[in-house]
């Protein structure tokens, strides 16, 4: 594989990507991202640590030769953030090592194969929309009340609920609930809506990915995963599982 990109758009995503990869080295080949060619003019870079998937697709400048390459996430991200403002080259070697050169600088990457990286989750449609800015304002005015404890499975995210009558998120840590409702805002609302929990790791990268996003994102679940669309990224999520506490006052 062989492309040019501008170093501010291979910063920006980079910023997105490696922000989920695994950092405790559990399963080493997850500190690795992947970047792949996706049509003749884009990139494609992805991380994951098996429960969220983060997805961006970027512009390339050029892109000579079509292919994939899989380096570590966090060495590549302290490069990007000190290279020149101008195109970034990537080449792919012999034994997947990677080369990358900007303006006077140049730098060889080991890398791994691609079929050493694990399959990402199946994308699936996302029916539903939701301004980006009332899906961040839930998650700030709520994510203080999650559990820090981590024996507390169903606590340690987020039940987030979209029926006909709006959206609402709801937290809490066995102490203090927090609880947001917010009315309208959802179009396309299919039958029976969305009542998902959602872990605190993916509201928090969804607070960076919705930050500086203006406009709806689409969303839409499965029976394990929960579907993030945010303009050119994509978030992918494994649910919590388990009963939500009841915090209904009949």
């Amino acid at each position: 594989m062989q492309f040019v990109i501008a170093r501010s758009a291979l910063q920006k995503e980079l910023a997105f990507v490696q922000g989920v990869v695994e950092r405790k080295n559990t399963i080493p080949v997850l500190a690795n991202i992947l970047i792949e060619s996706a049509g003749e003019d884009a990139i494609r870079i992805s991380g994951t640590d098996l429960d969220v998937t983060i997805r961006c697709d970027a512009d390339a400048e050029e892109i000579s030769t079509q292919g994939a390459i899989c380096v570590q996430a966090r060495k590549l991200f302290d490069i990007a953030r000190l290279l020149p403002d101008a195109p970034v080259s990537f080449r792919k070697e012999e034994n997947e090592w990677v080369t990358v050169e900007c303006d006077r600088a140049k730098f060889r990457l080991p890398g791994i194969s691609k079929e050493t990286f694990p399959e990402l989750p199946g994308f699936k449609s996302t029916p539903l929309k939701l301004p980006a800015s009332l899906l961040k304002l839930l998650i700030d005015r709520t994510i203080f009340a999650i559990t820090q404890e981590e024996g507390r499975y169903t606590l340690s995210g987020a039940k987030f609920e979209l029926n006909r009558e709006g959206a609402r998120m709801v937290t809490t840590d066995g102490h203090r609930l927090a609880f947001m409702a917010a009315k309208g805002g959802i179009e396309d609302l299919p039958e029976g809506g969305l009542d998902v929990l959602i872990p605190r790791k993916t509201l928090a990268e969804l607070t960076k990915l919705t930050s500086d996003f203006d406009g709806d994102i689409n969303l839409g679940a499965d029976e394990n995963h929960v579907y993030f669309q945010i303009g050119s990224r994509l978030l992918i999520s494994r649910m919590l599982s388990g009963q939500f506490p009841n915090y209904e006052i009949s």
